[in-house]
């Protein structure tokens, strides 16, 4: 009997030293989920620097299953993202000695039944800022105790602080259509310029879309990978411009397991035609998501010579000043006239520019408003322009800090929460995501 209690001891110490030991998140985010499968539900997103504590004394394949939030949240985790505080495998502990007593020991465990277990349901908002002075300038050192966080005006506290250094995860999206058959080639040399100037650490993705969305190279960092693949880049052969069914499929499937820093780089003209996504739908997902959207558009058609487009996207027209000339009236022919009729449903020239030039400005305000949906920016460029607007948006991509702030118990997938940013500092202006609509984990 002796014999026989020592062993359950020494095993249910064994046990509680690894249910003790605990790790840290070693990568800038990665996710609890509720199987050992990366394809599995995600639980909850967990933050670089996070403790998390071992639940089993056991593990499978390449997982651990874990729990945070003293026990509250429990889930699998991936072993190469976290780094063993106590590990497990090596604690030894010394067996005390065993005392024989006459009197009877019984063992006891406190077993919670889960369904007893409430579930704390959180959402990781991750907020990107920009913070600069009245005439421009970027405002680099700040730290996370001059940022304040607003959801629908109440205080939150940040969890997540990450500044300029934090490596990017960059999308270029370019549009194929047959609109920029003009300017394609030049749109190219300017994106290899774009690539130059990503850091070794950061990695790049090229897709394209016409009447399709075409993926021509996963995440990576090697540029000349990125070059090759610019330099397959054609126009379409057909009409089709799925511009939200292709910011809806990067910023979803794209991006969908990737950490960190998240960025799409958009040339369009801002024009639809054929995509099986709906705007609304698509503002809906860029309301979740915490993918920023910087957007350059470039004119095309004819009623874009008639618009002039402020660097903010307001639009203003073009005055003809010029007076249309009074035709003189003809001399009638003593003859016979032969009346051919019209073609009926044929647009005037007048009509065709009337009708791009409302779909300019339309396509203007979607560009516009998805870079302020997700705190990018918007960018008005000439083709010849292009290097430097590539340069704007790398420079202000590496003067940006990255908040976040868990959202406890949010409604449901339909609520939208306003948020709003403070800096300590007066005459700055700060530049961030004004909204997000809730996940329920």
């Amino acid at each position: 009997m002796k014999i026989f209690i020592t062993i359950v001891l020494t095993l249910l110490l064994a046990f509680s030293v690894f249910a003790q030991s605990q790790a840290e998140v070693i990568v800038t985010s990665t996710y609890l989920r509720k199987s050992p499968d990366s394809s599995a539900e995600k639980v909850l997103t967990v933050q670089k620097g996070e403790k998390i504590t071992f639940e089993k004394a056991q593990d499978k394949n390449d997982w651990y299953y874990v729990s945070i939030l003293e026990g509250k949240v429990k889930g699998w985790i991936r072993k190469d993202t976290v780094r063993s505080v106590v590990k497990a495998e090596t604690v030894t502990q010394k067996t005390q000695k065993i005392v024989s007593t006459p009197t009877p020991i019984e063992l006891h465990a406190q077993i919670t039944e889960p369904d007893k277990i409430q579930k704390t349901k959180k959402t990781l908002v991750s907020v990107p800022v920009s913070v600069s002075d009245r005439e421009g300038h970027y405002i680099s050192g700040l730290k996370k105790e001059d940022f304040t966080i607003y959801q629908d005006g109440v205080k939150q506290k940040i969890t997540f602080f990450a500044t300029y250094d934090e490596p990017l995860n960059i999308a270029l999206l370019l549009d194929t259509s047959i609109s920029t058959k003009d300017t394609l080639e030049k749109i190219k040399d300017a994106a290899k310029d774009f690539i130059e100037l990503l850091n070794p650490n950061d990695q790049c993705l090229i897709a394209t879309f016409d009447s399709q969305v075409n993926i021509l190279n996963p995440f990576t960092s090697n540029q000349q990978t990125l070059k090759n693949s610019l330099d397959k880049v054609q126009n379409a052969t057909q009409e089709g411009s799925v511009i939200y069914r292709a910011v809806e499929r990067i910023a979803q499937k794209s991006f969908g397991d990737v950490q960190g820093r998240k960025v799409i780089v958009l040339l369009s003209d801002g024009k639809d035609l054929g995509s099986s996504v709906t705007k609304y739908e698509l503002f809906n997902l860029l309301e979740e998501s915490d993918v920023l959207i910087y957007t350059v558009f470039y004119k095309t058609g004819v009623g874009s010579s008639k618009l002039v487009v402020d660097s903010d996207g307001t639009v203003k027209e073009v005055k003809n000043k010029k007076k249309p000339k009074k035709e003189k009236p003809q001399k009638k022919k003593k003859e016979y006239t032969v009346f051919i009729p019209a073609q009926v449903g044929l647009p005037s020239d007048e009509e065709i520019e009337f009708i791009e030039r409302n779909a300019d400005i339309e396509a203007i305000g979607f560009l516009r408003e998805m870079s302020d949906t997700t705190a990018g920016r918007f960018y008005l460029s000439d083709t010849p322009k292009l290097r430097g607007i590539f340069k704007k948006v790398a420079g202000e991509l590496r003067q940006q800090y990255r908040l976040g702030y868990y959202s406890r118990d949010v409604a449901n997938d339909t609520t939208v929460y306003n948020i709003s940013v403070k800096v300590e500092q007066s005459d700055v202006v700060v530049r961030t995501r004004g909204k997000f609509r809730a996940k329920q984990l």
